[in-house]
């Protein structure tokens, strides 16, 4: 299941103390709520794969035997079936779900769906909410707390940062468009990544998305899109269809660029891109070039070049879709 990761209008009137109820979520009863409150509070925001996390909610909250079977578990790694809720008068008019994740023995948490009914906001209800979240994360003895927030979203930017959270990543989510005549570079080839590609694509990779968040990605980068046995071993085991592409130059050998494409539930495919020792304009520009080539479901790319270089992707065949901040807290409670 796909999350929402930001937050709507939450900062707040200095010394404002709201009324009502916070307490922790019920899956069994809270669920078909909090989809009604999510899908109010980020209205025009929600892209496709927000609607389709709202869909899947709202058949969760009609499935009994799921949500029996969700009271009992408590936390799960990368589910959302924990979290708190704001209640006034029976009614659910604040939400955060936090989401235990990691990978291997690190612990993390993440903070998702934030949400304040658009009649409540600035009455210091999101704040609540993320600070009774910091406290159970404290409980259990884990010291890191993360979330995404759109850049533009200022009063949340604000009111994170006053509760502690600090801006570590710039995360631009790209969405292909497609280009109406798509420029044909000259001497270039598409054939399979191969194995004698790892070394290269590997460095590449772990440069380009940053270590400390790769417990988010739905892979293991770099590890899972190795071009070897192993790598193909570990995709197979954990039932990750990917598809890898290599543009070479004309001698049909040299690689310029690699694209690997995750097959994925959400309205989206993942695309990840390695291009050793190119700059930003050529390696989009042969990535959609790639992409013209082998077109089929929408895809989203998600590559931290600077941010100067945002003019290169409309030219490649790409539109921003989202534009968010990874913010991270350390243990400090504000």
């Amino acid at each position: 299941m796909c999350n929402l990761v930001a937050a709507r209008d939450t900062l707040t009137t200095q010394g404002f103390v709201p009324t009502g109820r916070l307490r922790p979520l019920d899956v069994q009863r809270d669920l078909l709520a909090v989809a009604d409150l999510i899908a109010l509070a980020f209205g025009e925001r929600l892209d496709a794969e927000g609607h389709s996390l709202i869909r899947h909610m709202r058949q969760a909250a009609r499935d009994r035997r799921f949500l029996r079977w969700a009271a009992r578990q408590g936390e799960i790694r990368g589910m959302p079936l924990s979290g708190y809720v704001w209640e006034e008068e029976g009614r659910i008019v604040g939400n955060l779900s936090l989401i235990p994740m990691g990978r291997g023995r690190r612990r993390v948490y993440l903070i998702a769906n934030v949400a304040v009914h658009p009649a409540r906001r600035r009455q210091g209800i999101a704040r609540q909410l993320v600070r009774r979240a910091l406290e159970h994360v404290r409980q259990r003895r884990v010291t890191q707390v993360w979330l995404q927030v759109d850049v533009d979203n200022r009063g949340a930017v604000a009111l994170y940062e006053a509760l502690g959270f600090r801006a570590r990543h710039r995360r631009r989510l790209w969405r292909w468009v497609g280009l109406p005549d798509p420029p044909q570079p000259p001497g270039l080839r598409l054939t399979p990544l191969r194995r004698r590609d790892a070394q290269v694509q590997q460095a590449w990779l772990r440069q380009a998305y940053p270590g400390e968040i790769a417990w988010f990605y739905p892979l293991d980068l770099p590890r899972d899109l190795a071009p070897t046995p192993l790598g193909l071993l570990r995709r197979w085991l954990g039932q990750r269809p990917v598809r890898q592409v290599a543009v070479r130059g004309a001698d049909g050998e040299t690689l310029r660029l690699s694209l690997a494409r995750l097959r994925t539930r959400s309205a989206y495919d993942a695309l990840y891109l390695a291009a050793p020792q190119l700059p930003a304009t050529e390696a989009l520009a042969l990535a959609g070039w790639a992409l013209c080539q082998r077109a089929s479901q929408p895809v989203l790319l998600e590559v931290p070049f600077a941010e100067d270089d945002d003019r290169c992707y409309p030219a490649a065949g790409f539109a921003l879709h989202r534009d968010l901040l990874w913010m991270r807290w350390d243990g400090a409670l504000s």
